[in-house]
């Protein structure tokens, strides 16, 4: 560990400058000096909850009895009102000349405690332990304290010696974070957001701060959020593939992460819940060496993210049940929305995309469920993804169009459109089936049928089944299938 001696002959003191990597983590020696009396660490709130407790625990180690005061951050805390808090903080601790204050900050701090130090009972005992680059190399070497007038910086102050000066280079790691988001926000339009404690999250404008970066060619599609803790906690979000569902929930995620480390925000506007955590199942992998199949790896991290979730959370989930049965998927999608909606289980704030369109259905029958879409614009066989977010809920999921687009065979989409128009003509695309499942739901007091679901899809069947079209062969076929199936009830 270098140290640096600094001689003061004019004052007859003379000081040591420490200068290492993790000195705030092992100080104890450098401070034994302080063992029997107290120390007044004085720091500001943005420091506090980084180095703070390290500091106070080595003082302690040392034999100290330590205390804390922690002013505002910013230049205009060096004034005669702070000096005066800091002044009240050292009488209610009683403070003596023999005892010690610790500023623990950048300049602004060592400043105005040092200042402090010098002025109270005409002087205690000083300590530096500066956090900044420029706190490092000026303002805590030299002795200069002082605390602005409202008529000129640093008008009021002194040449005041600390006994000890502890530059720990590891506190520099921080300010480059920060100043890394600094220049990100300043560079991409970023805003400074709100933090609410009342459950409003509203973000207008709002970006994803990796995709809006790499796109080239095109102008990234801003879009708004609005969630709270009562009826608007969850949005069921449908729309075509590649519309950007998945892009729209990440970006909200980023962005509530984004505010709670303390970031500006890529939005227009942001005033931002506070969350106790941000759960994502998003994608699909499997897990070959553990011998999970892509479902058993979505159902896992599902099945965590409802054992753990909050009313207090953020909930981001994306095609729950797609690796299944549409039967199977559409159960499991449909029940975990009721989970998490209740506010007896769950209530924690959820952003859930599906091509389950009967999952719309909830709107107004779940309390706190909202329809919304991606909204496109279809043109001709053309379809243009508008990227943007509104009420209301899908139909359509454009699956065809995307695989075109994929580059898949020109016969294969041909054969897949003919299907789809086929099972479209003869009703066979589930559209009731959401609809079904809340008429049952309703039904109270009542022993429901295992079988029931069976014999009402066995009906509906035979209902579509257009026997006038059939040949005589085609129909015995029908008639045959639709035995075989009865019979399995």
């Amino acid at each position: 560990m270098p140290i640096v001696k600094v001689e003061a002959p004019e004052q007859a003191r003379a000081y040591d400058i420490h200068i290492g990597h993790g000195l705030l983590k092992k100080a104890a020696g450098l401070l034994e000096r302080c063992r029997g009396h107290r120390a007044m660490i004085v720091t500001d709130e943005n420091v506090a909850p980084l180095y703070l407790d390290a500091m106070k625990a080595q003082l302690e180690a040392a034999g100290a009895q330590a205390s804390a005061f922690v002013l505002p951050a910013g230049e205009t805390t060096k004034c005669m009102a702070q000096l005066e808090r800091i002044y009240d903080a050292l009488i209610d601790a009683h403070i003596t000349r023999q005892d010690f204050v610790v500023a623990l900050g950048g300049g602004v701090v060592g400043d105005i405690a040092g200042y402090a130090a010098c002025t109270y009972l005409r002087g205690v005992r000083f300590i530096q332990a500066p956090t900044t680059l420029l706190a490092q190399v000026d303002s805590s070497v030299g002795g200069k304290v002082a605390v602005n007038h409202p008529r000129g910086k640093n008008l009021l102050g002194a040449f005041y010696q600390p006994e000890l000066v502890m530059i720990d280079c590891d506190t520099l790691k921080t300010l480059d974070a920060l100043l890394s988001l600094a220049r990100v926000a300043r560079e991409n339009n970023y805003v400074r957001p709100t933090l609410t404690d009342d459950g409003t999250l509203t973000i207008h404008d709002g970006r994803h701060p990796v995709v809006e970066r790499m796109l080239s060619d095109n102008l990234f599609v801003p879009n708004d959020t609005e969630m709270n803790d009562g009826n608007l906690r969850m949005q069921i979000i449908t729309g075509p593939n590649m519309a950007g569902k998945s892009t729209y929930m990440r970006q909200v995620a980023l962005i509530v992460l984004m505010a709670h480390m303390g970031s500006f925000v890529p939005a227009r506007e942001a005033a931002i819940a506070l969350v106790d955590n941000v759960y994502t199942r998003v994608g699909g992998s499997d897990d070959l060496a553990g011998g999970q199949s892509t479902f058993m790896v979505e159902m896992s991290e599902t099945a965590y993210i409802l054992r753990n979730a909050t009313a207090r959370s953020l909930v981001i989930l994306d095609e729950i049940g797609r690796g299944t049965s549409t039967f199977d998927g559409l159960s499991i999608a449909w029940a975990t929305v009721e989970y998490l909606c209740d506010l007896k289980k769950c209530g924690a704030k959820t952003l859930f995309a599906t091509h389950y369109h009967e999952l719309s259905e909830l709107e107004g029958v779940l309390e706190g469920v909202s329809n919304y879409q991606i909204s496109v614009k279809e043109h001709g066989e053309e379809v243009i993804f508008l990227r943007k977010i509104v009420r209301g809920g899908a139909d359509k999921s454009f699956g065809v169009y995307v695989a075109r687009l994929a580059g898949v065979p020109h016969a294969v989409v041909a054969r897949a459109q003919e299907i789809e128009a086929r099972l479209e003509a003869n009703n066979i695309n589930q559209n009731t089936i959401g609809k079904n499942i809340l008429e049952k739901g309703k039904r109270k007091n009542q022993q429901q049928d295992m079988f029931e679901y069976g014999r009402t899809e066995l009906i509906e069947e035979l209902a579509n089944t257009d026997v006038l079209s059939m040949s005589p062969m085609d129909a015995l076929n029908k008639l045959f299938l639709l035995r075989e199936k009865a019979r399995k009830l």
